[in-house]
């Protein structure tokens, strides 16, 4: 998850895929979500608090996704309230291009 902030999400998307995604797919014994942004305040804290399993783990890291590419990926979740609003550096563009990639 590119530019997750706080990762308000962590604690909804831990029990998403505990109980309703692995359940549903036997095949697939683990999960590794990778969230990261500019800056993380309070991520580890958050991310604590969402249910515990040995079959999901949380890579958190602090990065500028408009320099840094993610890592590879079967599925990339971003949401951001206003990205396409256009600065001079280009800053969406280029982490646009850094997701996708």
């Amino acid at each position: 998850m590119p530019f997750c902030g706080s990762f308000s999400e962590a604690p909804a998307l831990a029990e998403f895929i505990l109980r309703d995604f692995l359940p549903r797919r036997p095949d697939i014994r683990t999960v590794r979500v990778y969230a990261s942004d500019i800056r993380m305040t309070g991520a580890e804290s958050i991310v604590a608090s969402a249910p515990q399993d040995s079959r999901l783990a949380f890579d958190l890291k602090v990065s500028d996704s408009s320099e840094e590419a993610l890592p590879e990926a079967g599925l990339v979740i971003g949401l951001h309230p206003q990205p396409m609003t256009k600065t001079p550096t280009l800053i969406w563009e280029r982490i646009f291009e850094n997701v996708i990639r």
